[in-house]
């Protein structure tokens, strides 16, 4: 693998104050990090935008008439500085913090499956910039709402032949048709219906 130059070499003596304040902050920057440092101007704003932390949990619970109870729930912190935007932002607002799976899952003794859980993601916001002739002018929060879907999947054997099974499979995503977005100004399909054929080994 071809190795990339570095970038020191070519700087000019106020973009090596610039990579050396980088560097001190954040050590040597490698991997598919480091063509940034040939802009080192350009890179500081985002130099040290980048603390994550967070905790999963999920857990299964068996249940008679071949049923199972399964749940997961993730609560993610984030920290940020040096905003690019010039402003008092601490953490990166578009990820959630807590989001959760909770849901039934149904397997036949003939390998028939059908799955119905709930979705649910917090609020968490997005910040929208407003732009004039290439310079920034204005920035605001736009909140998204949190929201629950319910979803169904199911798929069903037909043939099985030398160890691989064939399956029918079909499913809803958001089957109540609620209105939530992902992203600011996107809003998601009300409901998404999708079915196919399946191959396992």
């Amino acid at each position: 693998m071809a190795q990339l130059p570095d970038p020191l070499d070519r700087l000019d003596a106020e973009g090596r104050r610039v990579y050396e304040r980088i560097t001190a902050r954040r050590g040597p920057i490698r991997g598919p990090y480091a063509p940034l440092m040939h802009h080192p101007a350009l890179a500081e704003p985002v130099a040290v935008l980048g603390e994550f932390r967070g905790v999963e949990v999920e857990g299964t619970l068996p249940l008679p008439y071949n049923l199972t109870f399964w749940a997961n729930y993730s609560y993610q912190q984030t920290a940020a500085g040096g905003d690019p935007l010039g402003l008092t932002v601490n953490r990166l607002t578009e990820l959630p913090e807590p989001k959760a799976n909770i849901g039934l899952r149904y397997r036949a003794d003939n390998g028939a499956e059908a799955k119905l859980y709930l979705r649910l993601v917090s609020q968490r916001s997005q910040p929208q910039v407003t732009v004039v002739r290439n310079v920034i002018t204005g920035v605001e929060y736009s909140y998204l709402k949190e929201f629950i879907t319910t979803n169904l999947e199911a798929r069903y054997p037909v043939a099985n032949w030398k160890g691989c099974t064939g399956y029918l499979f079909a499913g809803v995503d958001n089957l109540f048709g609620i209105k939530y977005m992902e992203s600011y100004g996107y809003p998601m399909p009300t409901q998404t219906w999708f079915g196919g054929i399946q191959l396992r080994y």
